[in-house]
Parts: C-alpha cells; sequence; structure tokens
C-alpha cells in the first residue's frame, strides 16, 4: 500500500505499551513486532501456525512461509525471528498452552471467538486502535496494518544505505520496480541488521 508510513521508534515502543495493556495483549504485541521484524503481510502473518515458528518445543531460527501462502504463490519466503521477537512469541505460546489450544496444527494469531486466526479487519482494528490509543495519528491510508511492512523496510533503508537490490528481495518482491525502499541480504547479515536497528527498543517497553 503505497500511501502507508512507517513508524519511528518513539512510535513503535508506544504501540507496543498500548497492546500490552489490552486483554489480548499477549497476542497482538506478538503479531505487531513480528510484523515490523519481518516485513511479511497481514495475510502471511494471519496464516501462520505454531508448527510454523516451534518444533519439538524449541523455537525455530526462522520462519519459512510456503508459495501456497505467499502473494501471488509464485515462491516461498523465509525471515529470521529476530532476539527482540523471542520473548513475545514465547509470552504468547504460553497462554496459548494454558488455554488448551496449543497444538502445532492451531494458528498463532488466534481469534478469540473462535477456532480461527484473526482476521485482516480485525487487525486492522487491533492496530488502528492502538495508534489513535499511542496518539498517532496520519489521513485515511497513511496508518494501518502495511504500516508494520512499511516499518520493517524502512529501518533495512537506514542500515543499509538505500541497496535497492537487497530490499526487494528481503521484501519478496518479483522485481525492482515493485520497490521503493527495501532489501534483502544473507542471513548473517539480516540478524545483525535486524538486531541494530530494533535491538535498542528491546529494553524501552
Amino acid at each position: 500500500m503505497i500511501g502507508c508510513r512507517p513508524l519511528e521508534d518513539e512510535e513503535i515502543i508506544e504501540v507496543i505499551r498500548v497492546l500490552k495493556r489490552r486483554k489480548t495483549g499477549l497476542r497482538d504485541q506478538a503479531f505487531f513486532v513480528l510484523g515490523i521484524t519481518t516485513g511479511f503481510r497481514i495475510s502471511e502473518l494471519m496464516s501462520l501456525r505454531i508448527r510454523d515458528i516451534t518444533n519439538h518445543g524449541k523455537m525455530n531460527s526462522h520462519i519459512r512461509i510456503p508459495k501456497s501462502r505467499m502473494k501471488g504463490r509464485k515462491c516461498s519466503r523465509s525471515a529470521i525471528i529476530a532476539p527482540m521477537v523471542r520473548p513475545y512469541l514465547w509470552a504468547l505460546l504460553n497462554d496459548l498452552e494454558n488455554e488448551g489450544r496449543n497444538g502445532g496444527n492451531h494458528w498463532l494469531f488466534q481469534s478469540r471467538k473462535g477456532h480461527t486466526p484473526i482476521s485482516r479487519v480485525q487487525a486492522y482494528r487491533i492496530l488502528a486502535d492502538a495508534f489513535a490509543s499511542a496518539e498517532i495519528f496520519g489521513g485515511v491510508g497513511i496508518l494501518g496494518t502495511h504500516t508494520m511492512r512499511k516499518t520493517f523496510a524502512a529501518k533495512m533503508w537506514e542500515a543499509h544505505d538505500g541497496n535497492i537490490w537487497k530490499i526487494q528481495n528481503a521484501m519478496g518482491h518479483a522485481s525492482p520496480a515493485s520497490t521503493v525502499a527495501y532489501l534483502s541480504f544473507e542471513d548473517g547479515e539480516q540478524t545483525a541488521a535486524i538486531n541494530s536497528v530494533f535491538g535498542n527498543l528491546e529494553d524501552a517497553v
């Protein structure tokens, strides 16, 4: 979504703090933090099941989404589970276990109304309400679920001096023509970049 803008560091912190106070805070914090550190589209995030992030009780180093769940269904994509994200995911998994909804086939971001993931509309409402509560404002189309993906892209651009080819690959775009400010890198580079641009937020919330 071209109109959406990325969040500044202070805005990210405020959104996390707002979500923490909500009844569904563990779930909502986890999907927000995962969204800004992986750049997955909202439909891709909502397609995740518990088995996609864990294996025999241990958290995976990466999340891989098969091409059948990707936009266009042309290729799969994987992203690192950054250290910043892990406490949020573990807290969510413990909560799901307490509710008896922790089987590998269960949705990671489950709706409270049934055995389905939260919808894109519901995810938008959660974030829109959090933005408003955090006093982060913008016109129609400026803030939404795609804000998470734009935030990831902006951080990667910042960390790697606007390397358009790297951004294209990291965002899963088919061509540079679809890429405004995105990058890709090898796993070690990606880990270092994510830690460098998001690491300072870990102790702030």
